[in-house]
């Protein structure tokens, strides 16, 4: 993955949250690191982090998309404490 694609990809990502509803509060894009272990042979990858707000109900779109796209090496949601 280049840096354009990369880019692109976290735009992408920003455009797919708010077309299902989610409120994008931040994106802080952390660039490549290295893995603490290797995912699908990989050793280093980009790390992104961005918060949204959304209704539970939309997250298993957000999920199903993560997970479908070969370029996301992993993804995780969580509640931020304080939230409803």
């Amino acid at each position: 993955m280049t840096e354009d694609d990369y880019t692109q990809a976290v735009s992408r990502y920003q455009e797919i949250a708010k077309e299902n509803g989610a409120a994008v509060e931040r994106v802080d894009v952390w660039g490549m690191r290295t893995l603490a272990s290797e995912i699908a042979h990989e050793k280093k990858g980009y790390f992104v982090l961005m918060e949204f707000r959304a209704q539970p109900e939309q997250l298993p779109s957000l999920k199903e998309r993560f997970k479908l796209d070969t370029n996301v090496l992993r993804h995780r949601v969580f509640r931020l404490d304080g939230e409803r």
